[in-house]
């Protein structure tokens, strides 16, 4: 099928891979206060080519390297011929920004992000009606996209949290605490810290949450078998706490928490985990994975709370997801 935008694309990157003729596309458009800083004498073409699955045939782009105040910059130019104007076109250059950015990184092993200057040359059978600020795009309130939308992100740092400001709800206390002394490498000194918010979980009989904490704290500290684990924990936590009248272990033992570590342990080892879990440890993994994707937590989070990389984790599901599969077929 013949595709009418060729001529155009052809046209146009024939023209503008031409240094020549970008350098003065550039020195004719940019604004002022950016060419100031511009090194237009040392444009370099970038080979950047993608197109938007928005609109695959739409667009044409080329994308210069050069410097801006003695740092590497892009100068980004797409060029738009539709018949009328793409409403996503801001998130679009959104989009390809990043694009440009994300292969910085990669070529350039950094941390730092380079500018890129977008420009869109638009055109269409009549005028561009399209939003230019992405933020326009945002189905909410003016003044919330103004206040909240591409601004620094919000930043919980839980090494920063103040333990008087979440001890009256356990379930936070629990989350955040748990996040906050899992890197203590003595176990004994973790129970310690953590003795207040168990109790308080136990004296609001959010014991699935307790079991859920203990699985994640058994699987990533360095306790050798859950009989030793037991131990650490009637030693730091002897006092009977809640209604119940049963001191932390107990109350665990109750529950089936320690056969369920038991359990998990017989079945041996698990091939496939780069870090050799054992297969209970892999069981209580899945617990706590199963348990954190269900409350919608991010990737990030189970990545930090799991000690594992995204890839471990996809692992671990398809199996476990595969073992389920096989058990409904007996």
């Amino acid at each position: 099928m013949y595709d009418i935008n060729a001529p155009h694309d052809k046209f146009f990157r024939s023209s503008l891979h031409n240094v020549k003729i970008a350098r003065s596309f550039f020195n004719k458009f940019l604004p002022e206060e950016v060419k100031k800083h511009i090194d237009l004498e040392h444009l370099r073409l970038t080979k950047v080519n993608f197109v938007s699955d928005l609109n695959k045939n739409a667009i044409a782009d080329v994308v210069y390297e050069t410097k801006y105040d003695n740092q590497v910059c892009y100068l980004y130019l797409l060029i738009e011929h539709q018949s009328s104007s793409d409403p996503l076109m801001a998130f679009r250059i959104f989009q390809y920004t990043c694009h440009i950015m994300q292969q910085y990184l990669e070529s350039h092993h950094t941390n730092r992000l380079p500018l890129v200057y977008p420009i869109v040359l638009y055109h269409g059978t009549s005028t561009f009606t399209g939003a230019r600020d992405i933020r326009d795009l945002v189905d909410a309130p003016t003044e919330l996209v103004e206040k909240y939308c591409f601004q620094p992100f919000q930043l919980i740092d839980v090494n920063k949290i103040d333990e008087s400001t979440i001890k009256d709800d356990p379930l936070m206390a629990g989350l955040i605490n748990s996040l906050k002394y899992i890197f203590i490498k003595d176990t004994e000194e973790l129970l310690k810290k953590m003795v207040e918010t168990f109790n308080t979980l136990v004296g609001h009989d959010e014991i699935t949450y307790l079991e859920m904490i203990f699985q994640y704290v058994y699987t990533v500290t360095q306790v050798k078998n859950e009989k030793q684990f037991y131990h650490l924990v009637e030693k730091y936590m002897p006092e009977k706490v809640g209604e119940t009248g049963m001191t932390i272990a107990e109350v665990l033992h109750e529950s089936g928490f320690e056969k369920g570590l038991q359990a998990g342990l017989d079945q041996g080892l698990k091939q496939g985990l780069e870090q050799g879990l054992e297969q209970g440890r892999e069981e209580n993994l899945i617990t706590i994975i199963r348990n954190l994707l269900d409350d919608n937590c991010e990737m990030t989070l189970i990545e930090s709370a799991t000690r594992l990389s995204r890839k471990q984790i996809n692992s671990l599901m398809k199996r476990y997801q595969h073992k389920e599969k096989q058990s409904e077929e007996v």
